[in-house]
């Protein structure tokens, strides 16, 4: 049904749809990240080992947000998604929610779990370990090295992936996170290809510029690397327009769907 109100009851109930929909598959996710950091906090010597559990959520969250949409790839459980009585909108809000919000939180907490279960193995099989100050000496360690995986950049970059699998997840529905990632990696090479092509292409011109050209030039690229709070703004404005606009295309994809 497609209506343009908003009913907050209406998006808990779809919340509610999605964690028993998606029960197996997010208990599925809560276990193997329980199991990765209690591994990665077992052998926790340094904060550089939480590259490789970053990037274990990173592809977990992604598969997480590919699969917001799967009840769309057969008829059955299409049929049933698309005449719950709740907008295109509605549904969209609460897709909003549970990927940016549930998903994160559900595996932050996960993460935190799993590297606490780790440490303390750890120290308790350590024949010199002193229990008392397990907990006052870890803490810290551990919620400052999470909090590190989910800094400001890290989080726009997880968010944005995110919208992007949200919109495989609808335009391609089977193997949806396979097809999506594919496709990202096709678009970051043909960026590389054209990124290399238009360095040449400078360089060369600024070999044939005059002194006076290139020294206007370069000083202009001084002035905006030196200005990296206007890069910076710059960065995060591109980010929340990407996102808003891959929640814009799923939303209108969604309302076509159900057309």
């Amino acid at each position: 049904m497609i209506m343009n109100t908003i009913s907050i009851s209406k998006i808990v109930k779809l919340f509610s749809n999605y964690l028993v929909e998606h029960k197996k598959n997010s208990l599925i996710a809560i276990g193997i990240t329980i199991f990765v950091a209690l591994i990665s906090g077992f052998y926790y010597d340094s904060e550089s080992y939480f590259t490789g559990l970053a990037i274990f959520l990173f592809f977990m969250l992604m598969n997480l947000a590919s699969s917001i949409y799967s009840p769309l790839k057969n008829s059955r459980s299409k049929i049933s998604y698309l005449m719950i009585p709740a907008s295109t909108l509605e549904k969209s809000i609460a897709n909003l929610f549970t990927v940016h919000i549930f998903q994160i939180v559900t595996l932050f907490c996960a993460t935190l779990i799993g590297l606490f279960l780790g440490n303390g193995i750890g120290y308790l099989l350590d024949p010199y370990a002193d229990i008392i100050s397990f907990i006052p000496h870890h803490s810290p360690l551990t919620f400052s090295a999470v909090f590190s995986i989910f800094n400001g950049d890290m989080f726009l970059f997880l968010i944005l992936f995110q919208s992007i699998m949200v919109f495989g997840s609808i335009l391609f529905k089977r193997s949806a996170f396979i097809k999506t990632m594919g496709s990202l990696i096709l678009f970051f090479i043909i960026i590389i290809i054209i990124g290399v092509i238009m360095s040449v292409t400078l360089l060369v011109n600024l070999i044939n510029a005059d002194v006076n050209t290139f020294a206007l030039e370069s000083s202009m690229i001084d002035i905006l690397l030196k200005n990296d709070g206007v890069i910076e703004i710059v960065g995060v404005t591109y980010y929340l327009i990407t996102l808003f606009a891959f929640w814009v295309m799923s939303f209108f994809k969604l309302r076509e769907t159900e057309v």
